[in-house]
């Protein structure tokens, strides 16, 4: 658990096949205290995981807003699995942080645009 990594490729799929090329690609280091928390995460009440939801949907946003904004990259798309908070899946459980209501966090593409991240879409070309 060493951090976010960021990638920006370019997909192409040829009818058969996906090709890609990662264009540019960064590790973000968790800093000491937000790694704390993801590491205790799993031993907190519902209302401490939702908290711990809607920082890491900010710090999420922060990132990809800051390297796209360094990298000059304006994306189609943006996905995220998120940062796994518990999982058994003998249980069937897990959880992944940030969910879907952190991530109607705005995003700021290069041209000074704002978006919800959930509803960033292909621009018709």
């Amino acid at each position: 658990m060493d951090g976010v990594d960021l990638a920006c490729c370019d997909l192409a799929w040829d009818g058969h096949n996906w090709d890609y090329k990662i264009l540019a690609a960064e590790t973000f280091p968790y800093d000491d205290e937000l790694l704390l928390k993801l590491e205790h995460a799993c031993k907190w009440s519902r209302e401490e995981i939702d908290e711990l939801d809607l920082e890491l949907g900010n710090y999420y946003a922060g990132l990809l807003n800051d390297f796209h904004q360094k990298k000059k990259l304006q994306p189609d798309f943006i996905a995220s699995h998120g940062h796994t908070i518990l999982h058994d899946p003998g249980r069937g459980i897990t959880l992944q942080a940030p969910k879907q209501k952190a991530y109607k966090l705005l995003y700021r593409d290069p041209d000074g645009k704002t978006h919800a991240l959930g509803e960033i879409q292909v621009p018709e070309k």
